[in-house]
């Protein structure tokens, strides 16, 4: 019996276009692990065409509602992985994010607001 042999492109190899059109298709929350397989998908992650619109639709906080302002006491964990998605969100896009969507159940601070602002 003899070896057959692929003859197909490495995953790492795709064109970049590929990637992108592929890339296009996942949420934030997908996308981050994505962007650390290897250098050509970093590249193709960091494209202007995946960040036009940034989609925290899926994201939502952890809350209770208080009768003492600030009204709201946002659980600390949730508060701590918006800042790591949006601190990811961020350094990827590489300030091309022209339109943000937030769940209206999705609580940001003041930091928040100006991390995103200053990027």
């Amino acid at each position: 019996m003899g070896e057959s042999k692929w003859m197909g492109k490495r995953w790492e190899e795709m064109d970049t276009d590929v990637l992108v059109k592929i890339f296009k298709e996942l949420n934030l929350v997908e996308l981050s692990p994505v962007s650390q397989v290897c250098r050509l998908w970093r590249l193709a992650c960091s494209d202007p065409l995946i960040w036009g619109t940034l989609d925290f639709g899926l994201l939502k906080s952890n809350f209770i509602q208080t009768r003492a302002s600030p009204y709201i006491w946002v659980d600390d964990r949730s508060d701590k992985r918006l800042a790591k998605i949006l601190r990811v969100a961020m350094a990827i896009s590489r300030g091309n994010v022209n339109c943000m969507i937030f769940h209206y159940n999705l609580y940001m601070k003041d930091e928040h607001l100006h991390y995103i602002s200053q990027r």
